[in-house]
């Protein structure tokens, strides 16, 4: 009988320990897939840039004077996914960046569009290229 009651104090010690571990992986899996999504906006956007840049501009989509959240939008097949946010307003031509904004990159020049998530409450920046 004490062996018994030795084994529940045990088990209750470690899921006293363990069980505020495994409470919080909302958040942080909420965290994983908003820096997955920033990854994938920001792979979407190298790949356009290659495809625009090799192809003349036949491949790929125009990201100059297009809405922030129309590109991103674009590169994740038509829309971000549920509370999530762009804004950064219309990206300028690159002849139409002010120095401060400019980001020259071998693929052209990047302008910074922000994603933010309700969720989470995470704002992050990412670069467009032009």
């Amino acid at each position: 009988m004490i062996e018994l009651v030795v084994v529940i104090v045990i088990l209750g010690i470690l899921s006293a320990t363990a069980l505020p571990r495994f409470i919080d992986l909302r958040a942080e899996s909420q965290a994983v897939v908003f820096d997955s999504t920033i990854a994938a906006i920001q792979t979407a956007d190298r790949m356009n840039a290659l495809a625009w840049k090799a192809s003349g501009g036949a491949k790929g989509i125009k990201t100059a004077g297009r809405d922030c959240a129309d590109v991103i939008a674009s590169f994740l097949n038509g829309a971000l996914p549920a509370g999530y946010r762009a804004a950064g307003g219309v990206i300028p031509a690159a002849g139409a960046l002010p120095d401060n904004l400019k980001n020259e990159t071998p693929l052209g020049p990047q302008y910074g569009c922000e994603i933010d998530n309700s969720d989470s409450d995470a704002t992050t920046p990412v670069t467009i290229t032009e």
